[in-house]
């Protein structure tokens, strides 16, 4: 019996890697379809309604065809939505109605992690970005299934508090976040800053992490002291690292944090950092102010 084969994950779970790879080992016996590639040859990968609807109609008759000629079909897309897989369905039905030939359609998950997924997208040539990834998986992967899904820790660590700075613990005043040297004019965020002394006084790591560059060190050092913050340890950005706050802290927390600490929570603001925070790395995060910028 042939087979169509869907395979779904999310961008750079290693869908079109393990088609190629089907194709290689099974010489002459697959046909390998993804709507990205046909997009590319087509429209250049311009997307439009118009556009869409056509590279649907084109894929249907390649897979058609497909199994006319007596193969089996493998097709790498995302398809994370019920749409393109009920559509293959209903592609399949009619062929088989058509020619009476019976076809098993077959649904692989790819169970690659979102962090695996993220790190290989942010080295390969053609990426399609960590925000439509993370968009992707909270929309299709995670669904109603609002959380929070924390991942386990070694609760035997110290344990520890993380807190941004800028927008965080610090109200920005007449200037811009990237001119963090100016920090000393900023306001402190009252409230924010009693959980840290709250956190402190029993004892729990306070950890401040920011994506301020390495620079602006010792401003930043002069208002904390001047604010009468207590805490254990400051990280800070690599002078001149222009990366995404997300992709930086990140590092920071892999270098400094991770298996050194039980992270309690994590105070936040910017949503890009808080998607870290919450989806890849599975530690609660309080979102302290709205961060859609």
């Amino acid at each position: 019996m042939k087979k169509v084969i869907l395979l779904r994950g999310l961008p750079a779970s290693g869908k079109s890697t393990l088609a190629r790879q089907l194709l290689d080992e099974n010489k002459g016996m697959y046909k390998r379809l993804n709507k990205d590639e046909l997009r590319a040859m087509l429209d250049n990968s311009e997307h439009s309604k118009h556009n869409e609807k056509f590279v649907e109609r084109v894929r249907d008759l390649m897979l058609v065809e497909a199994l006319r000629d007596g193969k089996h079909v493998i097709i790498d897309d995302t398809n994370l939505s019920d749409r393109p897989v009920e559509r293959i369905r209903q592609v399949v039905e009619k062929y088989t109605k058509d020619t009476g030939e019976q076809v098993k359609i077959e649904i692989r998950e790819m169970n690659t992690s979102l962090e695996e997924s993220l790190a290989r997208d942010e080295v390969r040539e053609k990426k399609v970005g960590r925000d439509v990834i993370l968009r992707m998986y909270k929309t299709h992967v995670l669904g109603d299934e609002r959380g929070p899904h924390y991942q386990p820790q070694d609760t035997s660590l110290p344990p520890a508090v993380l807190c941004d700075l800028d927008g965080t613990l610090a109200i920005l005043r007449n200037r811009s976040p990237y001119d963090a040297m100016s920090c000393e004019l900023d306001d402190l965020n009252q409230p924010i800053a009693e959980i840290i002394k709250n956190y402190y006084t029993l004892g729990v790591k306070i950890i401040l992490m920011s994506g301020r560059e390495e620079k602006a060190r010792t401003p930043t050092l002069n208002w904390l002291k001047y604010n009468n913050i207590l805490y254990h340890a400051l990280y800070m950005r690599a002078t001149g690292d222009m990366r995404k706050d997300a992709v930086v802290k990140k590092e920071l927390y892999e270098a400094h944090v991770k298996g050194q600490y039980f992270v309690q929570f994590v105070l936040d603001d910017r949503n890009q950092v808080v998607d870290l925070w919450r989806l890849e790395l599975g530690l609660p995060c309080l979102q302290v102010n709205y961060g859609d910028f």
